[in-house]
């Protein structure tokens, strides 16, 4: 049984090329701390594919917070980010731009969402599952 604090973010066989959004997912204000797995099990195709976890502070203007890359291979992946790291004076937020395989730590909005960027075309049953616990 999962618990009321792992969700499922996405959990499909990946689409045509394109931009993708999930609906947001409500993380409540009790959240200091998101640690999130993905499991690419790709088929045939495909070039490569970006899922960004984003967060909001308005529900208008994402931002990235995690960003994993992948291509042709199937893995499983993991990272993390919490509200106790201190992030520099003025970061300019990205959406859908950070950098391959990487977490901008110490932020956390009301919601998150991921945006996910597919180039090519993966066939078959090529699948992308992203899981969050929220502590």
């Amino acid at each position: 049984m999962a618990s009321p604090n792992q969700v499922t973010l996405v959990n499909k066989t990946i689409p045509a090329a394109g931009t993708y959004v999930t609906d947001a997912y409500y993380i409540g204000k009790e959240s200091n701390y998101l640690a999130a797995q993905m499991n690419f099990v790709r088929d045939a195709g495909g070039t490569s594919l970006k899922a960004y976890i984003q967060t909001t502070f308005d529900e208008t203007n994402w931002c990235d917070i995690i960003c994993f890359a992948l291509t042709t291979t199937t893995v499983r992946k993991v990272s993390a980010v919490t509200l106790a790291t201190a992030l520099a004076a003025n970061i300019t937020p990205t959406d859908g731009t950070l950098s391959d395989n990487t977490i901008l730590s110490g932020l956390l909005g009301s919601k998150i969402r991921i945006k996910y960027v597919v180039v090519g075309t993966y066939t078959g049953v090529s699948t992308v599952r992203i899981d969050v616990v929220l502590r």
